[in-house]
């Protein structure tokens, strides 16, 4: 999970150096605080990784030129908490399968997790370092690299709190297969049956090109977008929890599937 702010800005001409203001409280500018970090003065951007999520904070940039230090004036920032999986580490995962194990592997160079099932196989990937959320929009790209059935599909998982192998024991589940969209409810842990809030057909998904998707909810509002555009929106509130976040695959044979550029930002 990565907590930072990001910042950017315009200053015309040239100055000595700058000076980064970073508070909790609002900045007085007839009693300035520590600067929290001395810039150079062609700098025009800076990541402060030293906040906190959903805490208030009063920032201002000032430039110091022969002495004389102009403060910028001073905006407000509330973090929201932001997690990014690279998928460089086995250790932030967890396969939850049944039956046969599929092959696993891991991409340090390009951050990308490459998943191989050689037959039937219900897949659960289980973020083990995802922070519990409700509300959010998640991001990430999914590339179909072979695929023997257009009955395979790689959906998210949020609002779970008990994971388990089978569908049911999940909350929610959106995303695709090769010719369909769907939202499936399942028990959450209580039992194994799920159920289809969406099951439609859509435009076929091309074998080997990456695709982006961005899952957004807002309480009762899920969403789901493919390459920018909405593809379906459903109302469901049974699951109203915070819960962690994963992915899960269903294929009836051999499939290979890469999912990269996890981003997770809370809504």
């Amino acid at each position: 999970m990565t907590n930072r702010l990001e910042l950017n800005w315009k200053l015309d001409g040239f100055v000595d150096e700058q000076r980064y203001y970073c508070s909790t409280s609002p900045i007085n500018l007839h009693s300035l605080p520590i600067a929290k970090a001395v810039l150079a003065g062609d700098m025009r951007s800076y990541i402060d990784s030293d906040i906190q999520s959903n805490t208030k904070y009063y920032i201002r940039i000032s430039s110091i030129k022969n002495g004389v230090e102009k403060p910028s004036n001073q905006i407000e920032i509330t973090p929201k908490v932001t997690y990014i999986n690279k998928f460089n580490s086995s250790s932030n995962i967890q396969f939850l399968t049944a039956s046969i194990a599929p092959n696993i592997s891991v991409d340090e160079v390009n951050g990308g997790l490459t998943v191989s099932a050689s037959a039937t196989q219900n897949i659960n990937i289980k973020l083990l370092d995802s922070p519990p959320l409700k509300n959010f929009i998640a991001e990430f790209d999914v590339t179909f690299v072979s695929v023997s059935s257009n009955n395979a599909s790689v959906m998210f998982v949020y609002r779970t709190t008990n994971w388990g192998v089978d569908a049911g024991n999940l909350a929610y589940m959106f995303g695709r297969s090769i010719g369909g969209v769907y939202l499936i409810k399942g028990n959450n842990g209580a039992g194994t049956t799920e159920t289809d809030i969406i099951n439609v057909s859509a435009a076929a998904i091309p074998i080997g090109q990456k695709i982006h998707f961005k899952i957004e909810t807002n309480d009762s509002t899920h969403r789901i977008y493919q390459d920018g555009v909405l593809l379906r929106e459903a109302t469901e509130a049974t699951f109203s929890e915070s819960g962690q976040f994963g992915f899960r695959s269903y294929t009836a044979g051999p499939l290979t599937f890469k999912i990269e550029n996890l981003t997770i930002v809370e809504n």
